[in-house]
């Protein structure tokens, strides 16, 4: 390497070696921080409403903390409803074709005589 760049080197190392302070430590204290993470969830999805909680504040578990917009979710039971009765509403009525079909029988063995 060139001198002229390592002397360059030898200066910048020395000028940060002793523009970190006067003599003392670049810090007040020392120490290790522990956190217990908690992950808080919803019994179900939806857009929030109402959140009054704060960062770090202590909550009891089982008890509600927001409010969340349901009424998409009704929506959606509700149309469900409905297609559920139209599919009842579409099935097959068993009685009354074998009903219409012995009738069938009976016509074509009438007619058969």
């Amino acid at each position: 390497m060139n001198m002229k760049w390592m002397n360059i080197k030898r200066v910048v190392i020395a000028l940060l070696a002793t523009a970190c302070g006067n003599g003392q430590a670049g810090y007040d204290a020392v120490g290790t921080f522990e956190a217990t993470e908690v992950i808080v969830s919803a019994e179900i999805g939806g857009k929030i409403c109402h959140l009054p909680v704060e960062e770090g504040q202590y909550l009891r578990a089982g008890v509600p903390v927001g409010l969340i917009d349901t009424v998409p979710l009704s929506l959606e039971r509700e149309l469900l409803e409905r297609k559920a009765r139209v599919v009842e509403s579409r099935g097959v009525d068993i009685p009354r074709q074998v009903a219409a079909a012995l009738q069938e029988l009976a016509t074509a063995r009438a007619e058969r005589q």
